[in-house]
C-alpha cells in the first residue's frame, strides 16, 4: 500500500453497511475485556482519545507543534509507549457505576418535572463522513422534554484511578478547572472540572455525532460525569461549533501531512526507530 492508496481509503466516506456494523459493535465483552474487533476498527482513525494529540493539545506545553511531535512519535511507535493497564481497567469496569450515577441524577429530573423521560444508548464506533474520523461514545442520551420535544446529547464518563478514593467532603476539583471557550472557540462561556484533553474529546464527539444526525438538540451538550468510590461530579458542558470545526480541520491536516506519511514510511522501513515524517503545521 502506498500513500495515495492509504489516503484514498481513509479519506473516503464509509458505506452505510460499514457505518451501521461499527455503530452496533459493542466496545467491550461481557467480562469487561476489550472487544478486539472494535479495537481493530479504530486503527488509523482519529478517535476521541486521539483528537487532542492530532491538534497539539495532548500535552502540557503551550507549543502545539512540539505537542504534535510528541504525540505522533508515540502514535507511530506504540512500542515506545507504556500504559499501566490498571488505569484503563479501573475506568472500564466502573463506567457502569458512572452511568448509574447519571441515571440517578436524571431520575430526579423526571421526578421534578424538568424532563419527562430519558434513555441511554451505548453505541460502538461512529464513523464520520470520512473513515479517518470516528468516535466511541460512552453514551447517547435521549430525553423527552415536558413539551414533547426530543433531544439527544452526549454522555462521557470518567473514573480516574488516581482519584478513586476522593469523597464528597473533598472540595478540590478532580480535574481542572478549565475555563472555556478555548482559543479558536466561539461558544458560550463557562468553566468545568475537566482537563483540556477531555474537553477536546467531548467537543469532537458532539460535533461528529451531530454531523451524523445522532445528536440533535438546540442546546447540544455533553453530560460529563466523573465517578469515584465516594463522589460523583456532574456537569453539562455546551457544544462549541467553532472549536469543533477548528479541531477537525487541524486534525485532518495533521493526518494527511504527518500521520499517513509516517505510517507508510514506517511500513517501508524508511524511518529510523522513533522518527516521524516532518511536516508539522503551526
Amino acid at each position: 500500500v502506498d500513500l495515495q492508496q492509504f489516503l484514498q481509503k481513509y479519506t473516503a466516506s464509509p458505506t452505510r453497511k460499514e457505518f451501521e456494523k461499527l455503530r452496533n459493535m459493542p466496545q467491550h465483552n461481557s467480562n469487561f475485556s476489550v472487544n478486539e474487533k472494535w479495537l481493530a476498527a479504530r486503527s488509523h482513525v482519529i478517535t476521541g482519545s486521539k483528537i487532542s494529540g492530532f491538534v497539539g493539545m495532548a500535552y502540557g506545553s503551550k507549543n502545539r507543534k512540539k505537542n504534535k511531535q510528541n504525540f505522533m512519535k508515540k502514535e507511530i511507535w506504540p512500542e515506545k509507549r507504556y500504559i499501566n493497564s490498571i488505569y484503563t481497567w479501573h475506568g472500564t469496569i466502573h463506567e457502569e457505576c458512572a452511568e448509574l450515577a447519571l441515571y440517578d441524577i436524571l431520575n430526579h429530573q423526571v421526578e421534578s418535572g424538568s424532563i419527562k423521560s430519558f434513555e441511554i444508548d451505548n453505541p460502538g464506533l461512529i464513523l464520520g463522513n470520512q473513515r479517518c474520523f470516528g468516535y466511541s461514545a460512552d453514551g447517547v442520551l435521549k430525553i423527552e422534554m415536558p413539551n414533547g420535544e426530543i433531544e439527544t446529547h452526549l454522555c462521557e464518563y470518567k473514573c480516574p484511578y488516581s482519584k478513586r478514593n476522593q469523597d464528597h467532603f473533598d472540595d478540590s476539583p478532580m480535574y481542572g478547572p478549565l475555563t472555556y471557550p478555548l482559543e479558536h472557540g466561539n461558544g458560550e462561556s463557562g468553566s468545568a472540572n475537566i482537563t483540556k484533553y477531555y474537553y477536546c474529546q467531548i467537543q469532537y464527539g458532539m460535533g461528529l455525532l451531530k454531523e451524523r444526525g445522532i445528536l440533535q438538540a438546540s442546546n447540544l451538550s455533553c453530560y460529563f460525569v466523573t465517578w469515584t468510590f465516594g463522589h460523583v461530579y456532574y456537569k453539562r458542558i455546551p457544544f462549541d461549533e467553532g472549536f469543533y470545526r477548528w479541531m477537525k480541520n487541524e486534525a485532518y491536516d495533521t493526518y494527511v501531512n504527518v500521520y499517513a506519511p509516517s505510517v507508510i514510511k514506517k511500513k517501508h522501513h524508511v524511518l529510523q526507530y522513533g522518527e516521524i515524517h516532518q511536516h508539522i503545521s503551526t
